[in-house]
């Protein structure tokens, strides 16, 4: 299907990018292709954050319901507030999705799609920054870039942030 008229280039569909650009993202199930943060908030656990709330005990529902919201209030919708500017997005993202299995690769290619290059490269320099574990596989992975198709890793992986700056030529 053609786009409308009126949508711009940049403000491409991220699952439309990844589609055409193949080699430029990582193998990922074809459902995910469209994903920018998938999270169910399992990836905040290492913040506190928890997401089930176990409603059998009636005398425990509204301490556990008022955890849940308060939680939602103070992680996922700063979250779904940071994606709203791409251009604040580097300084914005809730550091609970950068990790190194987390979503910074995601938003790295979002930020590329939106024409946001050097929001990306910020973005890449703050992992780094809260996440000094992540150097090593950073550079593991800008070295798997260097050995082309064969090097391309699977989603969520800690190699990932590296190979991608260096595929989409960021650092």
């Amino acid at each position: 299907m053609d786009r409308p008229p009126d949508r711009r280039p940049e403000a491409a569909d991220l699952k439309d990018w990844r589609t055409a650009n193949h080699l430029l993202t990582v193998i990922r199930p074809a459902g995910a292709l469209g994903v920018l943060c998938a999270t169910s908030c399992h990836d905040l656990a290492r913040l506190g954050f928890r997401n089930t709330v176990a409603l059998t005990r009636p005398e425990k529902r509204r301490s556990h319901l008022v955890t849940l919201c308060g939680q939602t209030r103070q992680t996922v919708l700063p979250w779904f507030a940071s994606t709203r500017d791409p251009r604040q997005l580097a300084v914005l993202a809730p550091e609970a999705l950068l990790g190194p299995f987390a979503f910074a690769p995601d938003l790295v290619e979002f930020l590329v799609v939106r024409g946001e290059r050097e929001q990306a490269r910020l973005l890449i320099e703050r992992v780094l920054e809260i996440e000094p574990k992540q150097r090593e596989a950073f550079q593991e992975g800008r070295h798997l870039a260097g050995r082309g198709l064969a090097g391309r890793p699977r989603w969520h992986t800690p190699q990932v942030l590296g190979w991608t700056s260096a595929v989409l030529d960021l650092s």
